[in-house]
């Protein structure tokens, strides 16, 4: 197909209609959130040096000094995920700092969690050098200085508090804490405290909040009424908002009134504030990123119908057996790899926690070791297997060749646009609203050398998935084949981790379950394994479970097209190394 045709063709003209939306659904939810609010970004010099990256937010229509919050986001996040909070208190006329910590976002340093000691540079330390930062802006008014965290940012705000009393308002957002809550009582911090909790949060779950603010009550309060008095800075209040969970609460309006509400209270402010753009217009991207994999696919199309005359294709790999037989295949695998999964996770979950500095970020290396546990047993049996066919002839150069190289340049042509198109489509659906998509270029150069990390085990992963289950998957029609194929890996990717979560939140269940790795010698750090076993389940959940829409249907997609597996395995090896090094915080 020439280009003349491609341009008459229907792919094409889906294709401008699905930019279109893109374009207009990305636009507007932006237009909405930041509507009447300007945004200034600044670098502030950490203790250390590092240039933290702070951006600043103002209703149009402020002016003088302002009461002013500093806004803290989440582990493996950046500022943008909270923008809207900070766009809403902008426009309720608040001077809003969003910080992004060090290791995160646009700010420079490696993460160092908490950290101690006091003056030592971590996220704590790293609020106090941005807080100097503001102090000396002529647009302050610090007698109305408040602190929004969000998980772990959460904890910082709350360290930050307990040293700086300046703070009238303190509002904690899926609440996480360590020897912080063993000093706080109902009037320490000297702050209105509110905190916020997702009624399905797992990472941060409500039993934490409800412990933290029975201390802060000193176990007189009463779960959504204010105790204590905003005069004398010693109001409390919890909230448990229904329906959502550690990231989802971030854009739900009831929380977003709680916030407004104890904000204007702390700060003696007058009238009563109402939400004015709906905090779900930043989940947008979510809608608009279903656009970008319909896009990917009629983008695939349409360099295919351009090339395929000009590269050579693949060969199919097909083994000659009875249905019943490539059902059992297939359910082998299947099996194979939920029990593998499901069996490692606690021994990733150790691992994961004592050795991680290789990976350069923080929470890449659980995606690694969940890899290599899955597929270091595949890999052993596909060379013991490789061995076995070359000795018996069964597989020779001359019939090795073809599918190797046939569909490769073609294959290599098709990955490399859509990782571009897919680096575009992230920005464009995410970065601004509620994440950042745009690398640094330190996280450029993480992201080639994970590429060189991911490739072999996207290999073997691919081999197994293509041969083992595409091909025998027992439909004829090659676009069922392909939705087949991928709703069985998305499956078997995701199941193990939610087997966990069930778990985890029985926590009897839990520390019976892996009591019993600890007597058969399989980990040594028991009690570690308890406490992160269901925040790596569901955070590794949540990324499959929405990585994998992508994954699996354009790597089946693409080896349809060319049956060239090195061609499959390298265009999820460049999404996922994307992924990762884009948004997960830098060591």
């Amino acid at each position: 197909m020439n280009l003349k045709q491609l341009l008459k063709s229907k792919a094409f003209i889906v294709g401008v209609v699905l930019i279109v939306l893109i374009v207009f659904f990305s636009a507007s939810a932006r237009a909405a959130l930041f509507s009447n609010v300007t945004q200034s970004d600044y670098y502030v010099d950490a203790y250390d040096g590092a240039k933290i990256h702070v951006t600043v937010f103002k209703s149009v229509e402020a002016s003088g000094k302002l009461p002013t919050i500093l806004v803290v986001h989440g582990l493996g996040q950046s500022s943008e995920s909270m923008n809207a909070i900070s766009t809403e208190l902008a426009r309720h006329g608040i001077l809003v700092v969003a910080i992004d910590y060090r290791g995160h976002g646009d700010s420079e340093g490696g993460i160092n969690y908490i950290g101690e000691p006091l003056m030592a540079p971590n996220i704590s330390n790293d609020l106090f050098a941005v807080y100097s930062w503001i102090a000396e802006r002529d647009d302050v008014d610090l007698t109305k200085f408040g602190v929004i965290g969000h998980s772990m940012g959460s904890r910082a705000a709350l360290r930050f508090a307990l040293f700086n009393p300046t703070v009238s308002a303190l509002i904690l957002i899926g609440p996480y804490y360590v020897w912080e809550s063993t000093v706080v009582n109902s009037t320490y911090p000297s702050a209105n405290v509110l905190l916020l909790v997702g009624e399905n949060d797992i990472i941060t779950p409500p039993e934490l909040a409800y412990e933290l603010f029975r201390k802060l009550t000193d176990y007189k309060g009463e779960v959504g009424k204010t105790f204590g008095t905003f005069e004398n800075k010693t109001a409390r209040k919890l909230v448990e908002i229904e329906g959502v969970d550690h990231y989802t609460i971030l854009y739900n309006k009831e929380a977003l009134s709680e916030i407004l509400g104890w904000v204007y209270d702390s700060f003696g402010l007058e009238g009563e504030p109402n939400v004015i753009v709906d905090p779900s217009v930043a989940g947008t991207g979510v809608f608009v990123s279903y656009f970008v994999l319909a896009f990917t696919f009629v983008l695939m199309f349409m360099v295919f119908k351009a090339l395929e005359s000009i590269f050579k294709l693949g060969v199919e790999v097909r083994l000659k057996l009875p249905l019943w037989m490539k059902i059992l295949v297939i359910a082998v695998v299947l099996i194979l790899y939920y029990l593998i999964a499901y069996y490692t996770f606690p021994l990733i979950v150790e691992k994961g926690w004592e050795s991680y500095q290789f990976f350069k970020m923080s929470g890449a290396q659980y995606t690694f070791y969940y890899f290599i546990y899955l597929l270091t047993p595949f890999a052993i049996a596909l060379v013991i297997t490789g061995i076995a066919l070359f000795a018996l002839k069964k597989i020779t150069k001359e019939t090795l060749i073809p599918r190797v190289v046939g569909g490769l340049l073609i294959g290599v042509i098709e990955a490399v646009v859509v990782f571009i198109w897919i680096f575009i489509g992230f920005n464009l659906a995410f970065t601004g609203l509620t994440g950042d998509y745009m690398p640094t270029l330190q996280r450029w150069g993480i992201f080639f050398f994970y590429i060189v990390l991911l490739f072999p085990l996207m290999l073997v992963d691919e081999i197994i998935f293509r041969y083992l289950v595409q091909e025998m998957m027992p439909i004829e029609n090659r676009y069922g084949k392909i939705a087949a194929t991928s709703v069985v890996q998305y499956l078997v990717r995701i199941l193990p981790f939610l087997a966990w979560l069930a778990i985890a939140v029985n926590t009897p269940l839990l520390v019976s379950v892996i009591s019993q790795y600890y007597s058969a010698g399989l980990i040594e750090n028991m009690t570690i394994v308890i406490a992160f076993l269901p925040m790596n389940a569901y955070g590794l959940f949540y990324a499959f479970s929405s990585a994998e829409l992508f994954h699996a249907p354009i790597g089946s997609y693409l080896y349809d097209r060319t049956k060239n597996v090195l061609a499959s395995a390298l265009v999820r090896t460049l999404m996922l190394a994307f992924t990762l090094s884009a948004v997960l915080a830098l060591l």
